[in-house]
């Protein structure tokens, strides 16, 4: 049976295309390194591209997070450092005033305690550069204000910063002005707050009461313990993000890999598929050149 010239021209244009369309995805596979230029390529590689490249995105912002966590907890904690440093020079010169052969210096002691107030108050107003730590939800407002003479006021409130570090891990992140000062017995309801402590402290060195100045560096003794507790969560809170930080940078080196070599081409095994398909397309195109006795590739065009 003889087949008609029009169908013989249509299976030949079908073929050239064919063999066109396969010439350029090897090119442009050749040039980009990627395998897999649209869906239909390869539908099952598409879909596992598209799954790794939104695990890898939702990884991206994980290690965001971790990573301003980390930040936020080594200021912290060298925040809380300084604290326990101005609380313990606070405590060495109650002890000097409690000797009662100090005499006339208690006013020299007064004066460095209310120094060391000072530093103490600028650790609370710490900031990691863009936030201040102790002022819970409040991080754009200076969390105290004022001083010993006049009142010592909390701008803050007491609300909890919490982050995702991961789909199942969620980090408390900050600790409150209120609950590093004890304020309203928010911490130990026992005791007073740092302010009034360190008041009540003046109070007894600038008149001389022994028993009481004993009674307050006993007191302090406590919001020293609770600055050192809180440090330390802090520190197991670093930890924890360091860790998961860790473990997310190894979860992105892994998704990385199995993204490339999904989608990735073997450049040698392209460069052999396209040397193939240009002999396709050579030979093609001389059949078509060929049929009727070369007028055939000229209606074609």
């Amino acid at each position: 049976m003889r087949v008609p010239d029009s169908l013989r021209v249509q299976m030949m244009k079908i073929s050239l295309s064919t063999a066109a369309e396969r010439l350029q995805r090897y090119q442009l596979e050749l040039a980009s390194g990627v395998r897999i230029q649209r869906p239909s390529d390869d539908p099952a590689g598409a879909q596992r591209i598209s799954n790794l490249n939104s695990n890898l995105s939702k990884i991206t912002q994980y290690l965001a997070t971790a990573n301003d966590a980390i930040a936020w907890l080594k200021s912290e904690d060298s925040a809380l450092g300084n604290m326990t440093d101005s609380l313990r020079q606070i405590r060495d010169d109650a002890l000097q005033a409690a000797n009662p052969d100090m005499g006339g210096t208690r006013e020299t002691m007064v004066g460095h305690i209310k120094a060391s107030v000072g530093f103490l108050l600028q650790s609370l107003n710490a900031s990691d550069g863009a936030r201040f730590l102790f002022g819970g939800n409040k991080t754009q407002t200076v969390p105290f204000n004022g001083d010993l003479t006049v009142g010592i006021t909390y701008a803050g409130d007491d609300g909890e910063r919490r982050v995702a570090l991961t789909d199942s891990i969620t980090l408390s992140l900050n600790h409150t002005g209120s609950e590093v000062t004890n304020l309203g017995g928010i911490s130990d309801p026992t005791q007073p707050d740092l302010f009034q402590t360190l008041n009540d402290l003046i109070t007894a060195i600038q008149s001389g009461d022994q028993t009481a100045i004993a009674v307050q560096i006993d007191t302090l003794d406590r919001h020293l313990e609770r600055v050192l507790n809180i440090r330390g969560e802090a520190g197991i809170k670093l930890n924890q993000a360091q860790l998961a930080m860790d473990q997310l940078s190894q979860s992105r080196l892994i998704l990385t890999s199995l993204l490339n070599e999904t989608e990735s081409s073997d450049l040698t095994e392209v460069m052999i598929h396209l040397k193939e398909q240009e002999n396709v397309m050579q030979a093609a195109t001389y059949v078509a050149s060929t049929l009727g006795q070369g007028g055939l590739l000229n209606w074609l065009k």
